[in-house]
């Protein structure tokens, strides 16, 4: 056959490849991975600018074409519509700024509207592997572009996986997870299409093993050799990676940055006159991301958060003029603000009431039945008030992270894709695995 190598891969990539005819079934769900020989290293695009991320959280369809191209929706390895991203803007909104933080380090662009022009890769986030045709439920899909041979590669987050699976947690931790979760599969997904394959280092993006779950930071491409899952050859390069190295080569690193966060104050306005208590809500956005936000009362300061939605309830301000001040800072110290003035009014006389008269001792109704006390409420099935099942929190990790392997055990099936005439890309679909 000729030189060029299609290979079956997946999710912790599954085969090694040889030839057009070396198709293996080893018991995993398979992808469709192409890779052009002779690349000689990872190639770097956009020489003069960022490599550009089209982060999709509207939806749309995809079909399978000849080749796979962002910015006509094809990517031939899927098929069906990914329905828009389904939680809250402020969730979405956390997403990004965790991405900001994963690529940092990297002359990587992270937007969340289409690109009307040039090259760029593209994520799409939502739905679930059903949505295009993948039977199995993977948390995630992307061609493994060896080399870095392409700039304009489609992957997918699956986020409902996600959710399906959290939702069993109380509403804080579910959606603390679910961000990172998310993000941490974004990434990966990227990290494919970036020509990485998967590795077993702890907290590593790379990382598609049981131990991803045991980082209880954000995950990242580390700088760090590290050998290749064995079930994960698929033949790019060297058997072992130091993610943050093909990172650097692939989009370099980022430039200094000098560009402040952007603060605008939603509420209160100006000039307003609030009572002893007050919600401060803002809407902050950066480049890179935003590593801090605080708010301070005639420069003291009140509130503080890592990571939106920038929301801070302010309460006993004193009354009288008071100056009130948005502060965010990014990872590279620059600092942008916002300040509103506001007048607290006076708190109002409490008028006292009358005291009511003692009333009557009255005999009970029923002097057989013992009186109840606080202390004799009557549980249930082990159940609170609100039905949660009360497991201990170790217990219900467990538990999780064993529905989540569970969820994510891929089937069997192969796949053979013929040529097609005249040169095409690349037919890859890569490995999506258990997000690290």
């Amino acid at each position: 056959m000729s030189g060029r190598t299609t290979c079956i891969l997946a999710t912790a990539l599954v085969c090694a490849c040889g030839g057009e005819e070396d198709i293996l079934e080893t018991g995993r769900l398979f992808d469709m991975v192409r890779r052009e020989p002779g690349a000689g290293g990872y190639r770097r695009f956009n020489t003069s600018g960022p490599s550009v991320v089209f982060v999709n959280f509207d939806g749309g369809a995809v079909t399978k074409g000849v080749g796979i191209d962002s910015a006509k929706n094809t990517t031939g390895f899927a098929e069906g519509t990914v329905p828009a991203f389904s939680r809250s803007q402020a969730e979405r909104d956390q997403i990004m700024n965790e991405l900001r933080t994963i690529f940092a380090p990297y002359n990587v662009k992270l937007v969340t509207t289409r690109p009307v022009g040039g090259l760029y890769n593209m994520v799409m986030v939502g739905g679930t592997p059903k949505d295009v045709g993948i039977t199995d439920n993977v948390a995630g899909l992307a061609p493994l572009d060896c080399d870095n041979l392409y700039e304009n590669d489609v992957a997918f987050a699956f986020s409902k996986v996600h959710l399906d699976v959290l939702q069993v947690l109380p509403p804080s931790e579910l959606t603390r997870l679910f961000v990172k979760y998310v993000a941490e599969t974004i990434g990966h997904e990227l990290g494919h299409t970036y020509g990485m394959e998967h590795n077993g280092l702890l907290c590593d993006l790379m990382n598609a093993t049981a131990t991803g779950y045991s980082c209880t930071q954000l995950s990242l491409f580390q700088d760090k050799d590290t050998p290749l899952l064995v079930e994960g050859r698929v033949g790019c390069g060297p058997t072992t990676q130091n993610t943050h190295k093909i990172m650097l080569a692939a989009a370099g690193a980022a430039p200094p940055d000098t560009t402040p966060p952007t603060v605008v104050i939603d509420q209160p306005a100006d000039l307003q006159q609030v009572q002893g208590s007050v919600t401060v809500s803002a809407t902050i956005t950066d480049d890179r991301g935003v590593a801090r936000a605080d708010v301070t009362v005639d420069g003291v300061v009140a509130a503080s958060k890592s990571a939106p939605d920038y929301t801070f309830p302010l309460e006993d301000l004193q009354p009288g003029p008071r100056q009130i001040v948005v502060l965010a800072v990014d990872a590279a110290g620059n600092q942008g603000s916002a300040k509103v003035r506001v007048t607290v009014d006076a708190a109002q006389p409490q008028v006292p009431s009358q005291p009511e008269a003692p009333s009557q001792p009255q005999a009970p109704s029923n002097p057989a039945a013992p009186p109840q006390g606080p202390n004799e409420i009557a549980i249930v099935g082990a159940c609170s008030v609100s039905g949660e099942t009360s497991s201990p929190p170790v217990v219900l990790l467990l538990v999780l992270f064993g529905a989540l392997a569970a969820r994510w055990r891929p089937s069997a099936r192969a796949i053979r894709r013929p040529e097609a005439a005249g040169p095409r890309r690349r037919s890859p679909p890569a490995g999506p695995r258990p997000v690290a």
